[in-house]
């Protein structure tokens, strides 16, 4: 038997496993760092195949190493674990028990992938077959990607101590269900938050003429910012600004004192991301000014854009083409959606793949309507396993 009939038999056996895998997690969906359910489940999956897994990093992250017979580098596999705050509307027989909580963004299929990755590659590795392998895996389980960023405080904590490269999946909407998203370069985008506050005169609202209209003041501001803030900027460049909350007065009849707006800007260029925070603080200098007003800007910078490395990216699609048909390997389109995973590229060259969920019946991301065809989840571990072994033998 080769390596690649062992990898076919191993995941085909596995499909059932990796339903029942992603229909528990589906059911127990918890918020941020507080995944003490998962993480738990997790931990004893492992521990069923052979791992000693380190648990407690950034309060309920996870890593199981497996080495390989022969030296060499160090592969990491990212998985996320967290929910969203949504209350489901699927209607499956395996929704979510926790009220107000659900998997709406595909991370029981991420996690249900690497953990029966994690299970067939200690299987190989402890086959004849698994002899001249060189090279390790760190299979890593993350909270809090949705909020507020598990990737820093785990990166903090030494996880990438003797990590050479990383590889992640997202099941994607967007690119067809049974065909796979690969691109080199910039995917998915840089994203921060930030927070406007605007003070002033209050009173009452038959003498305007003695108070500042923060209301007005703050009304401009929500209009100009999106368009005008990139006027500085590369056009060529994607980027965005969004304002997605206002909040000021408590009544109709009383001019308010203070107000606040809040939103994110997202772009895929140093360029672009790197800029976001000037071009607000010049644009809410003059409406402040204009309208006489006092002002305060929080802003929150995020994590950087997803960069897939050309060289992992490459070896990753290699590993695709042992997968699924050449027609169904695509490039898909750049999603100015954030993720943190960007922070492991920031230090180790890697690659994050987008798994085809796309289809006549599909729902968004974030949608409590939200779910996937779990034929495709084998076709993800598939790949996962077929990347570790072109990615480590490439050393």
């Amino acid at each position: 038997m080769t390596i690649q009939t062992f990898l076919k038999n191993a995941v085909a056996d596995a499909i059932p496993y990796l339903i029942e895998l992603r229909r528990h997690l589906h059911t127990i969906p918890e918020l941020g760092f507080k995944l003490y359910k998962t993480s738990a489940f997790i931990k004893s999956e492992l521990e069923k195949y052979g791992y000693n897994p380190l648990t407690g990093i950034a309060e309920t992250g996870i890593i199981a190493d497996l080495k390989f017979p022969q030296p060499g580098r160090c592969l990491l596999i990212r998985a996320d674990m967290d929910g969203l705050p949504v209350q489901e509307a699927t209607g499956l027989a395996f929704a979510s028990i926790h009220p107000g909580c659900m998997h709406a963004c595909g991370h029981d299929g991420h996690s249900a992938m690497v953990l029966a990755t994690a299970k067939i590659m200690a299987e190989l590795a402890a086959s004849p077959l698994g002899r001249g392998l060189k090279g390790s895996i760190r299979f890593l389980f993350q909270p809090a990607e949705e909020a507020p960023g598990g990737a820093l405080p785990m990166i903090d904590a030494g996880v990438l101590t003797g990590v050479h490269y990383c590889l992640a999946t997202h099941i994607w909407p967007q690119v067809p269900e049974g065909s796979i998203g690969i691109k080199a370069g910039p995917l998915m985008a840089a994203t921060d938050r930030f927070k406007i506050t605007l003070t002033g005169k209050g009173g009452h609202s038959s003498q305007p003429h003695l108070c500042n209209d923060v209301l007005s003041a703050l009304a401009e501001l929500a209009l100009i910012l999106p368009r005008e803030a990139g006027r500085n900027m590369n056009p060529a460049l994607p980027g965005v600004l969004s304002i997605c909350h206002v909040q000021a007065g408590h009544t109709y009849n009383v001019m308010p004192q203070a107000g606040e707006l809040s939103g994110c800007t997202r772009g895929f260029h140093p360029e672009v991301y790197r800029n976001w925070e000037r071009e607000i603080s010049r644009i809410t200098a003059g409406i402040a000014a204009a309208y006489g007003v006092e002002y305060k800007i929080n802003y929150m910078p995020g994590h950087g854009a997803v960069n897939n490395d050309p060289a992992i990216t490459a070896l990753v699609a290699e590993a695709a083409a042992l997968v699924v048909p050449p027609e169904h390997i695509i490039e898909p389109q750049l999603s100015l959606a954030g993720e943190d995973f960007a922070c492991f590229q920031e230090k180790v060259p890697g690659c994050l793949f987008f798994l085809g969920a796309g289809s006549e019946h599909s729902q968004a991301l974030h949608s409590p309507c939200f779910s996937f065809n779990e034929s495709i989840l084998g076709k993800g571990c598939q790949i996962f396993c077929q990347a570790v072994l072109k990615i480590l033998a490439a050393g």
